[in-house]
């Protein structure tokens, strides 16, 4: 699988100033992404109303770095409920272990199609 972008956490941006880290960040400009996770970390650590509006706005002028994380997952999380799915029929022997794994399957489906519907 390939690797097409780096998602940014908080603590490389709290080392931003340092002008090392800044330098090798500039280089990653346009793949490095943030995630939802990410995203709620940076804003908690605002000290106002104002820093958080800033940062936020800041955050999602960036492009499509929180779309694209969120198309990477939906796409690893739509491969393994194809793979559990190939793997789950061939393990099951009796109809019990069937139904039990079907019933999983479909409540991964279930989840997928859920974040399907609501990612950006």
């Amino acid at each position: 699988m390939a690797i097409d972008g780096w998602i940014l956490d908080k603590s490389a941006v709290a080392r931003s100033r340092d002008a090392g880290v800044m330098a090798q960040l500039e280089e990653l400009a346009g793949v490095l992404w943030i995630c939802p996770v990410g995203e709620l970390e940076q804003l908690y650590s605002t000290r106002s109303a104002v820093d958080y509006d800033a940062l936020a706005a800041e955050l999602r002028g960036t492009g499509a770095t929180y779309a694209a994380v969120t198309h990477q997952l939906l796409q690893r999380a739509d491969r393994a409920r194809a793979t559990g799915e190939q793997t789950l029929s061939s393990l099951t022997q009796t109809d019990s272990e069937r139904v039990a794994a079907r019933s999983l399957l479909d409540s991964l489906q279930q989840g997928i199609t859920r974040l399907h519907g609501v990612a950006p």
